[in-house]
């Protein structure tokens, strides 16, 4: 059965954005979870596995380069570890501390070469976080301006890409919660099925 056969809706999974939000303190946060200001005035986060699937091979190589930039790493998988001295990586930890890891950060990036929906981008963007990633997940259902507001879309993940995140963020041309909120959140899924429900059933 193919999905244009049918009247089909699509309805994302909704996100909660009352736990995920802008907390107002980046630098007091940093400071709580141990962040290296005194060395980094740059912080970068990646929530994902370390596997090809989400381009931790490309990761590798932006940490690596990118040394100005010190790199938050989040993976649910105990066993997975990566070693530099400008990252640490976390593992398996709560949705409170993840929110908090957001906000310390200034970008979130992720290589992956396909996402379903990249509920983590989009978690990160409710934090008022932008985005460098390929035009996957729920990127591919945003205009052009919303895209520019939520981030950079790349297939390259060049430095450029990350000075002109930077240069958005200083010149404050980026409004990601408010784009993601208006798609994702759970009122948003809520509301679609009851739409649907009083089109179809009732």
């Amino acid at each position: 059965m193919y999905y244009n056969e049918r009247m089909c809706v699509q309805i994302p999974l909704g996100i909660d954005d009352n736990l995920f939000k802008i907390l107002n303190d980046k630098e007091n946060l940093r400071i709580k979870h141990n962040l290296p200001t005194h060395q980094y005035s740059k912080f970068g986060i990646f929530v994902g596995s370390f596997t090809l699937e989400k381009g931790w091979n490309i990761m590798i190589e932006i940490i690596n380069k990118r040394t100005d930039i010190y790199w938050i790493l989040i993976t649910k998988n105990e066993y997975e570890n990566f070693n530099s001295t400008n990252s640490f990586v976390y593992k398996k930890i709560n949705q409170e501390l993840l929110v908090e890891l957001l906000n310390c950060a200034d970008f979130f990036i992720l290589p992956s070469p396909s996402e379903t929906q990249c509920l983590a981008s989009i978690e990160a963007n409710l934090c008022g976080i932008p985005s460098i990633m390929r035009n996957t997940g729920y990127f591919t259902n945003l205009s052009q301006e919303e895209k520019n507001l939520v981030g950079i879309e790349t297939d390259n993940f060049t430095d450029n890409d990350i000075n002109t995140i930077y240069n958005k963020i200083n010149n404050k041309l980026l409004n990601p919660r408010e784009i993601v909120k208006k798609y994702f959140s759970i009122n948003t899924m809520i509301n679609k099925w009851i739409d649907i429900i009083n089109k179809n059933i009732l």
